[in-house]
């Protein structure tokens, strides 16, 4: 407010000094240094005033007085908001593989909107949460409560490099400021707020930026779409959409800002490899971050690996293309070729290891065995056996036995027949 800086000594301690910059000679600068005194110490005696009326009463006093703020109008009143979270952040917890932090969540959700009601925060909103965090201590709550209660507005610069913010946040208020953006992302593409063009009036581009960006951060591992179903029935309050609508349109949007964290270009190899990663599969964020990286990188260092594993999933998908009746599993008695029974046998041969590197989400290993596997017998197989013969019992066991071989790695990995020109 007083656009002078706060001084600090050697070992980062505040001191009682302050520096301010004017602009060009000015005269009578005693008078205009005991000016910019006067008007600080009025508004750090202000300051003082609301944090002793603040402390008055602990910060779970305050709670109630929630239900006079509304929360986006038609979802309620942030008292409603905070049983909502408490709930949702418990859920969060034993769905992350965090059973443990259930309590410390509930109590961190319980109290993380009381400063909304404080003196402080009334005057100096910037403060929300960092009051939140001082009034959490003050009343004696556990240092990792009164943190996360902090760190719930965090990160609030989106283009902040993502291992910082790994750094700079701990885990249990990283895993309730996810809970915190789900429930207003939920909330307001339930009620048809989702933003349209370059209108967001509700920041929620950016709420869905800091979900992506700390899942990114902590790899946090649980499905989103169990999320997201658990959150909407939260809502005591009519949503417009169903919670199979607020998956499918969330779904879509937080694939946008996975792209904007990435800050991946459309018609870039990177972009390609990050469409074949979502296409396969988007409900574990934090496992689509972390294939990306590793498929790019492999790709970029290993460019002959990365060519062999896309061919094969290309051109079994390519001979795919088109069938539309169901492909039931592969009959050996089917086959007419040699060639047929030999791939079959090295299918059937090979598919538990690469089944046990995907368990163990080895995705350079299973790149590697999947491409340097099938590549050479695919090719000669494709180059003696006519797949699409005008026999339909022989070309349905023949696509099967093509989409067993494609699914094993475009299921859970990436459909890499998305890229283009690709080179050895």
């Amino acid at each position: 407010y007083q656009k002078i800086f706060a001084s600090r000594d050697e070992r980062g301690n505040l001191v009682n000094r302050f520096v301010a910059i004017l602009n060009g000679r000015r005269g009578g600068l005693t008078q205009i240094q005991r000016d910019y005194e006067n008007v600080l110490e009025s508004r750090l005696r202000d300051a003082q005033y609301f944090h002793d009326e603040d402390t008055k009463e602990p910060l779970e006093r305050k709670v109630g007085r929630l239900k006079e703020l509304v929360f986006l109008g038609r979802l309620g009143t942030v008292e409603e908001r905070v049983v909502r979270l408490r709930e949702l952040a418990r859920r969060s917890a034993k769905l992350s593989g965090h059973p443990e932090w259930q309590e410390s969540l509930d109590r961190a959700a319980f109290l993380s909107k009381a400063d909304l009601v404080t003196h402080m925060v009334g005057e100096f909103p910037e403060l929300q949460g960092i009051m939140g965090r001082e009034y959490a201590l003050a009343g004696g709550e556990a240092p990792e409560i009164a943190r996360a209660i902090g760190e719930q507005y965090l990160p609030r610069n989106l283009a902040e490099d993502y291992k910082v913010v790994s750094k700079k946040l701990s885990p249990l208020g990283a895993l309730f400021g996810i809970a915190d953006r789900l429930d207003l992302l939920v909330g307001a593409f339930g009620i048809r707020l989702d933003p349209t063009g370059s209108e967001d009036p509700y920041a929620l581009r950016r709420a869905g930026g800091v979900l992506v960006k700390l899942l990114r951060s902590f790899s946090f591992r649980f499905s989103l779409s169990d999320l997201i179903q658990e959150s909407h029935s939260l809502f005591k309050v009519q949503l417009d959409l169903s919670g199979a609508e607020v998956l499918s349109r969330l779904a879509d949007f937080l694939k946008e800002r996975v792209v904007f964290e990435l800050q991946v270009k459309p018609g870039t190899r990177p972009f390609e490899i990050l469409q074949g990663v979502v296409k396969s599969s988007f409900d574990d964020v934090a496992d689509v971050f972390r294939r990306f990286e590793i498929l790019s990188e492999l790709a970029a260092r290993e460019p002959k690996i990365f060519f062999k594993t896309s061919k094969v999933v290309e051109r079994t998908s390519n001979i795919l293309k088109g069938v539309k009746e169901a492909l039931h599993s592969v009959d050996p008695t089917l086959f007419q070729e040699p060639l047929e029974t030999k791939l079959y046998g090295l299918l059937q041969e090979e598919e538990p290891v690469l089944k046990a590197s995907l368990e163990k989400k080895d995705y350079e290993g299973i790149t590697r065995l999947y491409g340097e596997t099938f590549f050479e017998p695919l090719h000669d197989f494709f180059d003696r056996v006519m797949v699409n013969v005008e026999d339909a019992s022989i070309r349905r066991n023949r696509q099967a036995l093509m989409k067993k071989i494609n699914t094993l790695y475009t299921e859970r990995v990436a459909d890499l027949s998305l890229l283009t020109q690709v080179r050895e």
